[in-house]
């Protein structure tokens, strides 16, 4: 005769097959089905995840926050290739993470947005999903493009360059932040031409480190705020600020309150 297995073994071995299958779904629906270095759900007391598909149907994650306090517009900020390279996890483990300054953002009063580009991408892809970024933060908003603030970034000050210089798009104002240079048709050399620049209609603010050790960031910032000064535009910079290009990694109290006053201003 076959005895019963008395009730509490019975329980353990169900705790187990329930706690068995609770890790494989664990690995099998979490990190790896966002694709490698996608945000987890709660990476971040205070900002949360939003998820938005471009017209030719690439999706892509964002940080998202809104303002604290009464709105004063919204904001974008277009970070560097290193989240490229590495996805959010890895980069914000190094130290770069977008939501701080997602956060940094709404603490200043703007609903923001830190859309993330996945690596190995077209540069008209990126256009798309900043495109897709804008249209979120103002259309499906209902806000004004004329109280949008768009921040780049290295990689992503380029590639903010490539909406600044859009023909038709009026936002409150660019900044930039240690524009890179990049290679090809699409470098900032090939962007930033008189045409180009005459297009751009908003208040432009450009930041640089004093220890930046990317020569051609340099010449480019410099050339740069000097072609926006004799084309008449509005642009305003510091190009000493004490560190160099990763030092902007992080929001720090000598920078920052420059861009939320430069903000406020417009």
């Amino acid at each position: 005769m076959v005895r019963s297995a008395p009730w509490h073994t019975k329980t353990v071995k169900a705790f187990i097959r329930l706690t068995t299958l609770a890790s494989i779904c664990a690995v099998a629906c979490g990190r790896n089905s966002r694709g490698a270095g996608a945000p987890p759900d709660n990476i971040m007391t205070g900002s949360g995840w939003v998820t938005l598909t471009t017209s030719a149907g690439l999706s892509f994650s964002a940080a998202s926050r809104d303002s604290v306090g009464p709105g004063k517009g919204v904001a974008i900020y277009i970070h560097g290739k290193e989240i490229e390279d590495l996805g959010y996890e890895a980069a914000a483990d190094g130290g770069y993470d977008v939501v701080a300054f997602v956060d940094a953002l709404a603490d200043a009063g703007y609903a923001a947005l830190g859309p993330l580009r996945p690596g190995g991408r077209s540069i008209p892809e990126y256009d798309a999903i900043h495109e897709r970024s804008i249209r979120h933060m103002t259309t499906d908003r209902n806000a004004s493009v004329s109280r949008l603030f768009v921040i780049g970034f290295s990689k992503g000050g380029l590639l903010n360059l490539r909406i600044a210089v859009d023909a038709g798009l009026s936002p409150a104002a660019f900044i930039f932040m240690s524009p890179a240079p990049f290679t090809g048709a699409d470098s900032w050399s090939n962007t930033a031409t008189d045409p180009n620049l005459q297009r751009i209609i908003a208040p432009v603010h450009v930041t640089l480190g004093a220890n930046e050790p990317n020569a051609e960031i340099v010449t480019n910032v410099n050339k740069f705020i000097s072609d926006l000064q004799r084309l008449g535009k509005t642009v305003t910079s510091k190009t000493d600020y004490p560190g160099d290009h990763q030092w902007f990694h992080k929001v720090r109290s000598e920078y920052w309150p420059d861009i939320v006053n430069f903000m406020a201003s417009h």
